[in-house]
């Protein structure tokens, strides 16, 4: 998908949802509420994508086991606004992934923390603009490792950024946000550094919320949770996001003097994932995702292209009582997708064409901490199927994964 067609097509997605918020009980800000400050004092945002991730995979390659895969991440950001404006802020990420293949143990580890000054202003009850600068600090570390070796390699990473924000409130406290953005990175090892330029843009959601408007439901009786799986309601997940990124990088290797490995890169992704009630306490739902990504070397000798499709249908199941109980579900669902690439280089060029099927179930819990967020938890079973289309080969994944992530509801 090009760049321009992708910002047109998120411009009209926030139209329309900016025009349609009170066919979809999400809107009348302006009748039912007055004097609604973004940025006033004791405010906090949060930007939540999925608050964390554990997973263990087995992993086949046409039939024949080969070892397990294991990955863990945390991904919070957080601003406190002190009044006038004025806020600081703290993003953390880390990510912790390995798998041990035929007797070999590969494990990364990376993590990053970055605090933040923004200053905001309130347009009106449903609009803001802030603009944020950033710093990041971080390390990432790469282990190769088996009974007659053990490699590791460590990266220093640090970073600076400047954003844009255009929160637009379509409900009591949860605002739709469109963010512009650049950032630098440089990633140095003890022979490499990368120094990476991007710029773009970011749709997502975000909580305006006070502290005391924070409160456990098992605290207020479980009111708050009151109706929320009748027919007619839904929930949309802090995952839903869409975004186009661009930009340029140079690798400089310290055993190859005079030689630097110069590229563009640009990635558009576009992510929507939810539920709705079709009676009570049964709800359909599932996630919709696509991307492209492109990149290319200065000289155009060398080149990646990639596109990705998923669609995973779920259905969920709440226990059908007037009390705390409902809040825990069941889920199943299924996965369906693509994925297409093809890369050019060394005087020669690679298609790849694959499809991936496959199916989860498990059970979870919505613990609401306000009138319309919920922190959603999740362990389920999942297996999934890799197959190349031109050789027939097949990968498996099947495991255990745990996911935790926060869920706004709506009716």
């Amino acid at each position: 998908m090009k760049p321009l067609h992708l910002l047109l097509a998120s411009a009209i997605l926030f139209l329309c949802l900016n025009s349609n918020a009170q066919s979809l009980g999400l809107g009348g800000l302006d009748n039912k509420s007055t004097g609604f400050d973004f940025f006033g004092k004791g405010m906090n945002t949060y930007t939540i994508h999925q608050t964390g991730y554990y997973g263990r995979m087995a992993v086949s390659d046409n039939g024949v086991d080969h070892g397990h895969s294991n990955e863990t991440y945390i991904d919070v950001d957080w601003k406190h606004w002190f009044g006038k404006g004025l806020g600081l802020g703290l993003k953390l990420d880390a990510d912790w992934s390995g798998d041990q293949y035929n007797g070999v143990d590969n494990l990364s580890r990376e993590w990053t923390i970055g605090p933040s000054l923004s200053y905001g202003k309130t347009v009106s009850n449903s609009f803001g603009v802030y603009g944020t600068v950033d710093l990041s600090f971080g390390q990432s570390k790469n282990i190769a490792k088996s009974s007659t070796f053990n490699l590791d390699s460590k990266d220093d990473i640090f970073g600076y950024g400047a954003r844009v924000g255009l929160p637009y409130r379509f409900s009591e406290y949860t605002a739709l946000t469109l963010e512009l953005g650049y950032d630098y990175l440089k990633d140095k090892g003890t022979n490499f550094e990368e120094k990476r330029n991007t710029f773009g843009f970011d749709i997502f959601l975000q909580d305006y919320l006070r502290c005391q408007q924070i409160k456990c439901d098992h605290s207020a009786n479980f009111k708050l949770s009151a109706h929320k799986y009748d027919q007619g309601n839904g929930f949309i997940l802090y995952e839903t996001e869409a975004g186009y990124y661009g930009g340029n990088s140079t690798e400089t290797y310290s055993t190859l003097p005079n030689y630097h490995d110069k590229y563009s890169f640009n990635t558009a992704h576009f992510e929507v994932k939810g539920s709705y009630y079709i009676v009570n306490y049964l709800g359909l739902g599932g996630s919709l995702k696509a991307s492209h990504s492109y990149d290319e070397s200065d000289d155009g000798q060398n080149w990646f292209k990639g596109n990705s499709f998923e669609f995973d249908p779920e259905v969920y199941l709440h226990v059908p009582v007037d009390n705390g109980w409902r809040n825990l579900f069941a889920k199943g669902g299924l996965y369906l997708g693509s994925d297409n690439s093809k890369s050019s280089g060394g005087g020669g060029s690679t298609t790849q064409k694959s499809s991936t099927g496959g199916y989860n179930a498990g059970i979870g819990y919505y613990l609401f901490f306000s009138k319309q967020t919920a922190l959603q938890t999740c362990i389920y079973y999942s297996s999934t199927t890799n197959k190349d289309k031109e050789s027939d080969d097949e990968s498996k994944r099947h495991g255990i994964g745990i996911s935790v992530g926060l869920a706004h509801s709506f009716k």
